[in-house]
Formats: structure tokens, sequence, C-alpha cells
């Protein structure tokens, strides 16, 4: 059962990448729309998935969340 267990994130990312289509932007609106209790969930599942919580990368995009859920540029670093 442990193999079977430690496979999980492996076949997700497997699944991934098989999957052409690029959800980006349903997923930064479900994230917009989501309650702090949701948007935890959300986070929590991304943490285990690659370490990152959403707002982490979306700031690796150059992106950040408003205090009104306005989506902002985050300024290049020089």
């Amino acid at each position: 059962m442990e193999e079977k267990i430690d496979n999980i994130i492996p076949t997700i990312f497997i699944e991934m990448e098989s999957d052409g289509d690029n959800e980006s932007n349903a997923l930064l609106r479900y994230y917009l729309d989501c309650t702090t209790q949701e948007r935890d969930v959300v986070d929590n599942a991304l943490m285990y998935l690659c370490g990152w919580t959403f707002a982490t990368l979306l700031a690796k995009c150059g992106i950040r969340i408003g205090e009104k859920g306005d989506l902002l540029d985050v300024p290049e670093e020089e």
C-alpha cells in the first residue's frame, strides 16, 4: 500500500503534463472567488504538490492580488 500511496503526486504530475489545456485563467478566477478558508485549502494542496502557496506562485509570475482582489504587477527586481 505504501508504494501505491507514494505514487499519488507523481501520478498528478504525469496527468498534468499530458493535459494540453492551460487552465491558468480558470484557476486564478476560482482562487479569487474563494473564501479565506477555501483559499487555505487551495494553498495547502499546492504546498503538498510544489512547495509554494498560490500567492507565491503568482508572485513568481509577476502577479499579486491587491487588497480589493484586483490583480497587480509585482515590481521586477533590478
